[in-house]
């Protein structure tokens, strides 16, 4: 007897490093893109690292997630997106030992504009490195810990990553991570934007001409 089971050792095995996945957004009419406004991950364990605070274990390490830019289908590491980056602490990362169907949702300071046909990537990352947070990701061929179907495909275009820095990736060829992208849905067709000035305590003026020997300036 042969049984197949889900493949999660190529992202949270051995790597100490922060993970990736690239995803391409397509809007379904063509629309110029979306407004992420939250990332949902899905983990089978969270940090095990903790200290005796007062006779109470408390675990200091939580994890960062954040939106960049990729460069060849890698992510940039150094290009995040703005607005997106947000942490959560050791008592909000929801765990689910025996399924992958407990999320933890991942809420951005501000929706996030991402344009339609460009590929972008999520990055994970514990604090301090911290090695013991895993996620639940698939592997083609393999089969779905829920519903017990072989995956035979993804639909978001895109591969995971595992990084060496923020940087730095190595493909996962036939690996993906489990998320959820939501996005917002507006009700309204118009708005109304407030732009501020910055307070400035010296003003120069450039390439003013006068006239008349004098010139007014108001």
């Amino acid at each position: 007897n042969i049984t197949i089971a889900p493949d999660f050792q190529a992202v949270y095995g051995t790597f100490h490093e922060p993970i990736a996945q690239a995803l391409t957004i397509n809007t379904p009419n063509k629309e110029a893109g979306i407004f992420a406004t939250s990332l949902e991950l899905y983990f089978q364990q969270k940090s095990q690292s903790y200290q005796v605070i007062n006779g109470v274990n408390t675990y200091p390490y939580g994890v960062t997630v954040y939106l960049c830019e990729t460069n060849n289908g890698y992510p940039d590491g150094s290009k995040i997106l703005p607005f997106s980056t947000t942490h959560l602490d050791y008592n909000s990362i929801n765990v689910s030992n025996n399924s992958a169907n407990v999320a933890t949702k991942f809420t951005f300071e501000s929706p996030v504009f991402l344009q339609n046909g460009l590929t972008y990537a999520f990055i994970v990352k514990p604090d301090n490195n911290d090695p013991d947070y895993r996620v639940y990701s698939a592997n083609l061929g393999n089969l779905d810990i829920d519903t017990n179907q072989q995956v035979f495909q993804q639909p978001a275009v895109g591969t995971a990553f595992y990084g060496a820095t923020t940087t730095q990736w190595t493909a996962l060829q036939t690996e993906y991570i489990k998320f959820k992208l939501n996005r917002a849905a507006f009700t309204n067709a118009y708005g109304n934007a407030v732009f501020n000035n910055a307070n400035t305590d010296f003003l120069t003026v450039y390439n003013v001409g006068y006239s008349n020997s004098s010139v007014g300036i108001l």
